[in-house]
């Protein structure tokens, strides 16, 4: 069957060709093509332009105001494959409301970064791309290595959504390792981590329902998921969204100042 997806943002629009025939007086298909057409260097509809104006201008104007500030600047450029402070913050986060000793989380957008200065809404909108909300899970030693394996699978690949960086626990990546032993080092509080230990970590919903394939990797499979002792959308309903609770977390705050605890390192494939 073929299929045709525009893509996002609005930079394709999806054409897709049929060819019928009448048979027996009932038209009938012959023929599918399908195309994704780049709409680059197309003019803006002024009419349209014109319609949406008010509530553009209103976006923007929201997406400008001051949530708080930072003392130095967060960079997003490196984060997808090296310990940050961005996403350190975003951990930071995610572990204080849902009150867990661990957090996992990705970069999803290196092109952002959190200023040093006024924080406006717009950047945390940019930082944390998706309408996430966030879950507190309980798993043992065995499982938290398994979900860390998993995520060293997806390092440095694409997209960088898929790669989880894993904040509460100091860790080794050997990516010289065979599959199932690249975690080479994984110590919690400074002792090495047992199969048999117990944690709670803080994930997004994408990752409690699948997504990326984390809670597979852990054997949590037919419908079968970890203990839950936090849910956002529960507690806070839309409110509820990791951005959101940046958001609030900044204001609660007032000041932010980006910090590297280098908890996790990476030996690459030689």
């Amino acid at each position: 069957m073929p299929v045709v997806e525009s893509g996002k943002d609005g930079k394709f629009v999806g054409k897709s060709d049929l060819t019928l025939h009448k048979v027996d007086g009932k038209w009938k298909v012959e023929k599918v093509t399908t195309q994704a057409i780049s709409v680059k260097g197309v003019a803006d509809d002024p009419a349209i332009v014109a319609k949406v104006k008010p509530w553009h201008d209103k976006t923007l104007t929201f997406l400008q105001q001051v949530i708080g500030e930072a003392t130095d600047a967060f960079p997003g450029a490196e984060s997808n494959h090296q310990d940050s402070a961005i996403v350190d913050f975003v951990n930071d986060v995610q572990r204080h409301y849902a009150g867990t000793q661990l957090s996992a989380g990705a970069a999803f957008n290196t092109s952002q970064n959190i200023d040093k200065g006024p924080i406006t809404l717009q950047e945390i909108s940019g930082l944390y791309i998706y309408e996430n909300y966030l879950f507190g899970i309980e798993i043992n030693g065995a499982e938290l290595r398994k979900y860390m394996e998993h995520a060293a699978s997806f390092y440095g690949t694409s997209p960088d959504y898929n790669y989880d960086m894993v904040q509460g626990v100091d860790y080794t990546i050997d990516l010289n390792q065979p599959v199932g032993h690249r975690i080479t080092k994984l110590q919690y509080q400074g002792k090495d981590v047992k199969d048999t230990d117990t944690f709670t970590m803080a994930i997004n919903d994408y990752r409690m329902n699948g997504g990326s394939g984390y809670m597979a990797a852990m054997g949590y499979t037919n419908g079968k998921k970890p203990k839950v002792i936090f849910d956002s959308m529960k507690l806070y309903g839309d409110d509820g969204q990791v951005r959101s609770l940046i958001t609030r977390y900044i204001k609660e705050k007032g000041t932010i100042t980006p910090t590297v605890d280098h908890n996790w390192t990476v030996i690459p494939k030689k």
